[in-house]
């Protein structure tokens, strides 16, 4: 009688045991599944941070379902005004391009471009430059599209296709690689969705 119930209180003990390693085990999974996310979206708030230190400017970000942004940089021109790149590639890639490896290279040419790398360059393809230009000076209209209400003006430089549009004293320019990756019939929508989010 002693015995058995001494099994059973060891039995007992071991599912007890079990049940609060599982439990461990869960909350660590939700915790690591919830930082994860956390640090996703961390990313973009210190990106806008960075961006806004660089230039004493807010900005919202232009994001896309299907691309990654892989090299982000301020140029400061000579009137004082800054403008912001931001290249966006459907294949990210944890590896910098190798001469930007070197962090001599890097001072280099943010001296000779009078520019801050903020992100990347990461070596991947690009297919898409935004560019926002904190100088109020409207693009010149050689031929436009609507999109939105906003007066869109669409220019051709070899296998890109630029839309440039002003808002709130900046301007957007949106330079599109139609060589593989984006059509003319659907770049609109990527114009259109950063001029819903601005």
């Amino acid at each position: 009688m002693y015995k058995k119930s001494l099994y059973n209180k060891k039995g007992m003990i071991n599912n007890v045991s079990k049940f609060l390693v599982f439990i461990c085990l869960l909350s660590i999974w939700i915790i690591v599944g919830c930082y994860s996310d956390s640090t996703n979206l961390a990313d973009e708030t210190e990106l806008s941070k960075a961006i806004m230190q660089e230039t004493g400017k807010e900005m919202k970000i232009p994001t896309f379902n299907d691309l990654d942004i892989s090299y982000v940089y301020v140029q400061h021109h000579a009137n004082g005004d800054p403008s912001v790149n931001l290249y966006y590639t459907p294949e990210p890639s944890d590896d910098i391009k190798p001469f930007f490896a070197d962090q001599n290279n890097v001072t280099e040419w943010e001296e000779a471009h009078h520019a801050k790398t903020i992100v990347g360059p990461y070596d991947t393809e690009n297919v898409l430059l935004v560019t926002l230009d904190y100088n109020g000076i409207a693009p010149a209209k050689e031929h436009t599209i609507n999109s939105n209400g906003t007066e869109v003006t669409v220019e051709q430089d070899g296998m890109y296709i630029i839309h440039s549009f002003s808002i709130n004293n900046v301007t957007y320019k949106l330079a599109y690689d139609t060589s593989h990756y984006f059509s003319q019939d659907n770049i609109t929508d990527y114009t259109s969705s950063v001029i819903n989010n601005s």
